[in-house]
């Protein structure tokens, strides 16, 4: 019988990776934040926040706006 090592452990992840994989979007605001990582933490939720709600326009739309606004 041969013997395999045990599995490393589950490595925790970070709420941040959790927020950002877009499962929990909107309860980012809720956990507490600890007052070391509260710039890091707010500034990257707010940007991944646009990411998923404002998507980049397509290139077609991207050029008939941009002679609207011209």
């Amino acid at each position: 019988a041969h013997q395999e090592p045990p599995p490393p452990p589950p490595e925790p992840d970070p709420p941040r990776d959790q927020k950002s994989a877009g499962s929990r979007g909107p309860h980012i605001d809720e956990p507490p934040i600890p007052p070391g990582e509260t710039p890091i933490f707010r500034k990257l939720p707010n940007m991944r926040r646009r990411l998923p709600f404002m998507p980049p326009p397509p290139p077609k739309d991207d050029a008939e706006s941009d002679d609207d606004n011209r």
